[in-house]
């Protein structure tokens, strides 16, 4: 099962509307917010029937008539419950059947002055005044954090990214760790981290699901941000993949040697199939050893 937000503009467009569809359906996505679209309410059930065909949906029509966010799931793997909503977000109760896991879930999308994001970090504070339980919050801030996030631009003010940190001090929320891209917004020519997902202190404590992955943008100018729940009873192993920069590691080749040593089929078939086998645990360990978490690391 997967949660995915994503800013994307458009949706009136029917070739755009194909590609959300197959983004949707090649992802096993089941659980979607669509923020920033322009679509007016008598559309868009025509429109959200195309792109996710018998999903049930919200949206936060009644208090924006520009800054739309549509909230679509597949009422086959989720219950999902209103619990609020303004022009910058809506707050649901989600249930996933087959998991059995329940937890709080907010489709953000901040708008562009800080006046109107103070709004918004007011409205998630008084949740958070009142949040039980696992609390996932989640899309486009329209704010960064620091300098990082916008390296290429005019310098960072502190100004700009006061509020947006105080907020997440202030209320103990945590960033979560990202994969993929390291920049979720680009017009070809400046790029900035303005999507991103928080969390709470109990979903830190409870949650096995720790990292959002920023996918590829494809039609839209933002990228996807993707949280993946599994099912521990369907995970099966990784293959085994050898990592070219083990070859350059000084204990290389005394490690491959002591692995493949010690064994001895009369040179069968089994023989080699376990000396291989050792060799593969070797490397794993190597690996985790030197090289885990390297891109961290490096940051």
């Amino acid at each position: 099962m997967k949660l995915v937000t994503w800013y994307i503009r458009g949706l009136n467009k029917i070739p755009i509307q194909k590609e959300v569809k197959r983004f949707i359906r090649s992802n096993k996505i089941s659980m979607i917010a669509l923020l920033e679209h322009k679509i007016n309410k008598k559309k868009a059930i025509q429109i959200i029937r195309k792109i996710t065909t018998g999903w049930d949906w919200l949206a936060n029509y009644e208090h924006s008539s520009k800054r739309r966010i549509w909230l679509l799931w597949d009422a086959n793997e989720i219950e999902c419950l209103e619990l609020g909503k303004s022009s910058q977000f809506t707050h649901t109760a989600v249930h996933i059947k087959s998991m059995n896991m329940r937890f709080d879930f907010t489709a953000v999308y901040g708008l562009h002055t800080l006046e109107d994001r103070r709004y918004l970090w007011r409205d998630l504070a008084d949740i958070n005044i009142r949040q039980q339980g696992p609390w996932l919050i989640m899309g486009d801030y329209n704010a960064i954090r620091s300098g990082e996030d916008r390296p290429i631009e005019n310098p960072v003010q502190e100004l700009e990214v006061r509020d947006f940190n105080s907020f997440i001090d202030d209320n103990a929320l945590v960033e979560m760790r990202t994969n993929g891209r390291n920049f979720t917004w680009t017009n070809g020519h400046t790029y900035n981290k303005i999507d991103r997902a928080l969390a709470n202190a109990e979903w830190m404590l409870k949650m096995l699901y720790l990292e959002v992955w920023v996918m590829d943008p494809g039609c839209s100018d933002h990228s996807p941000l993707n949280v993946s729940f599994e099912d521990n009873e369907e995970k099966v192993p990784k293959p085994f993949k050898f990592l070219n920069h083990l070859a350059e590691h000084k204990d290389f080749l005394a490690l491959v040697s002591g692995a493949w040593q010690g064994s001895n089929e009369d040179n069968t078939m089994k023989d080699v199939w376990k000396r291989l086998k050792r060799v593969k645990q070797a490397m794993k360990e190597l690996n985790n050893t030197e090289y885990n978490a390297v891109g961290d690391k490096i940051k």
